[in-house]
């Protein structure tokens, strides 16, 4: 009788752990423009921190702040927050060589980039970062439709080319990019004041802000608008990766991991989104290798690579998976996560990520 309730118990238990947690009500989507899954994956880089090939202004300087004896104590070290709270209370995909997560769209650059994560497929026609309309629908338009998301959808980013990629006018999606101000600053003087800080510093990319501008917009609409689907677009690592500083390419992805804290710290903080959010992190493109690191596109070997990190309800604890992935599957594990179908539109959509229990 004993052997038989311990088993019972056993596959009771067994059962429990192949049940989905509770869906989320609401979801992050945050992307890090051109973080390579090098550095993602195994922290800085030695042989990167160099004069020549990485443009490192003080090498000493950055290896003490960043090179440690283990890939796992340089990765904890660079991105504490993704390493150290979400990737042991969710799952990443993409660090097995053999099952990796890759772009789908062979053009290897933004616009296609984020358009596949955002519409689920690769598009040919989608082959520049021009600031033209997406062609196809996003899972944000798809979402903002549905009667308990409609209003409550947006996109808050540093390069001012997501809105269109977002389709956000045609779309009713809300949308803040680039060195556009904020609206509503002369009624609230925090966003007044985050206008004033955006006039006084200088415009060193024209068509991208700097990331710490996109965090406080973000913090201000969720906390005006208390958006249930969001889109958080930082871009600083791509921009000094084209720049040849690794120094500051990774100074700005530490930074990223810090302001992506800040972000979920401030989730939360608000009872309509605690214990009610889930978190995704990924990337739009990855980069090349060596000398070649500056770059990405369809000519950069290697830089298709990229990964996914997930968290929050709906997300079976599970750390790094060895599934091979597409950025592609994103768009479905949203709509999926907040209990819709993205399918019913974009019927060429890639399924969603497996983020159960698995075997």
């Amino acid at each position: 009788m004993l052997r038989s309730s311990v088993t019972i118990l056993l596959l009771a238990l067994a059962a429990c752990r192949t049940l989905p947690p509770e869906r989320p009500q609401n979801l992050l989507l945050v992307t890090i423009d051109g973080l390579r899954w090098q550095e993602f994956f195994g922290g800085a880089q030695a042989e990167l921190i160099d004069a020549e090939i990485g443009g490192v202004q003080d090498p000493a300087a950055t290896s003490n702040r960043y090179l440690r004896e283990t890939a796992m104590e340089r990765r904890n070290l660079l991105l504490p927050f993704l390493w150290t709270q979400l990737a042991p209370a969710g799952v990443v995909f993409g660090e097995d060589a053999a099952a990796p997560a890759r772009m789908s769209n062979a053009l290897n650059f933004s616009y296609p980039g984020y358009a596949e994560m955002l519409c689920g497929i690769a598009d040919p026609r989608v082959r520049a970062n021009d600031r033209k309309p997406n062609p196809n629908p996003t899972v944000f338009a798809y979402m903002n439709q549905q009667p308990d998301f409609a209003g409550r959808v947006g996109v808050v980013a540093s390069w001012d080319v997501l809105p269109w990629i977002h389709d956000s006018a045609e779309q009713g999606v809300f949308a803040q990019a680039g060195w556009t101000p904020m609206l509503g600053g002369e009624e609230d003087a925090s966003v007044r004041q985050h206008n004033e800080r955006m006039a006084g510093l200088p415009h060193i990319w024209p068509t991208a802000c700097f990331d710490a501008l996109t965090l406080d917009a973000a913090l201000l609409y969720l906390e005006r608008e208390q958006p249930r689907l969001l889109h958080v677009a930082f871009d600083e690592t791509d921009e000094w990766g084209h720049e040849r500083r690794y120094d500051l390419y990774l100074d700005a992805a530490r930074r990223t991991d810090a302001f992506i804290e800040r972000l979920w710290q401030k989730i939360q903080s608000m009872p309509a989104y605690r214990d009610r959010t889930s978190i995704i992190v990924t990337t739009d493109h990855g980069r090349g290798e060596l000398g070649q690191w500056t770059e990405h596109g369809a000519l950069v070997k290697g830089c298709d690579r990229i990964w996914i990190a997930a968290m929050g309800p709906g997300v079976f604890p599970r750390g790094t998976r060895g599934e091979a992935v597409t950025g592609a599957q994103i768009a479905a594990t949203i709509a999926e996560l907040l209990a819709a179908d993205f399918q019913q539109v974009q019927t060429r959509a890639a399924p969603a990520l497996p983020l159960g229990p698995g075997l």
